[in-house]
């Protein structure tokens, strides 16, 4: 059975997001990450519920059934809004404190609210280092094979990435050689939901907390599978193989 979509207003949005679990439980958001949605939590939801959390798992600004408000609004993924996004998504909820986990745009809307707000962490769990980004050194060209994973970035970004997408979408998901080359896991590994495989296979991007964790030796599917039991075991107290847990005091 489907989850059952919600929606509530915030002072920009119309946001969309699935809720599990108890009412009156430890609420725990979970924010996905660019291009993905709140299926990349289907296997992490019912460990949450079992322990007694309410979940709530939003769609991003710009994802699924989420909406703009107004069309005067500019449409900005920038990072300062995705962060605000949360704190005014907690507001609405009446959620004073919660467990902030995510990844990508997710992840990085979760520690800007930690670092800004620090009193409506209760804990912070971010799955890769793509986190908070440094703007003024963003500018800065790095070495070439880094520059490289960031292909898809300028390909999406021009009207032919747009119209390759929109022709070829099909085609452009099991690429397996250009997602390996991207630092990312194999695109056909469902063992383990797109989230914990962008973890997985991601490491490389960005400044790593866990330094075990860069693929040294292993790639693509074989750095999945390296690192899918050290997940599982971790799952349950909603770390991961190559994340931070961070618990407010």
């Amino acid at each position: 059975m489907p989850p059952t979509i919600k929606h509530v207003r915030t002072a920009t949005l119309d946001v969309a997001y699935e809720e599990s679990g108890r009412a009156d439980g430890s609420p725990v958001f979970l924010m996905h990450g660019w291009p993905y949605d709140p299926r990349c939590y289907d296997e992490v939801v019912p460990r949450l519920i079992a322990a007694g959390h309410r979940v709530i798992v939003p769609y991003l600004r710009g994802f699924g059934p989420t909406r703009f408000l107004s069309a005067e609004t500019p449409r900005s993924g920038q990072q300062a809004a995705l962060g605000n996004d949360l704190r005014e998504l907690m507001d609405a909820l009446s959620v004073e404190r919660a467990v902030l986990a995510g990844y990508d745009w997710g992840g990085r809307a979760a520690c800007i609210v930690a670092a800004l707000w620090p009193e409506r962490v209760r804990a912070l769990v971010t799955v890769n280092g793509y986190n908070i980004q440094d703007i003024a050194a963003s500018v800065k060209p790095v070495a070439p094979a880094q520059e490289h994973r960031f292909w898809y970035q300028y390909y999406f970004h021009t009207e032919r990435g747009r119209a390759g997408l929109e022709v070829r979408r099909s085609n452009i998901r099991p690429q397996r050689t250009l997602v390996r080359q991207s630092g990312f896991c194999r695109s056909d590994d469902s063992v383990l939901p797109p989230s914990l495989r962008l973890c997985a296979g991601r490491s490389s991007l960005g400044s790593n907390r866990d330094a075990s964790c860069k693929p040294a030796q292993n790639s693509g599917a074989e750095h999945c599978a390296a690192r899918r039991s050290r997940w599982r075991r971790a799952t349950p107290r909603l770390g991961t193989s190559c994340g931070v847990l961070w618990r407010a005091v």
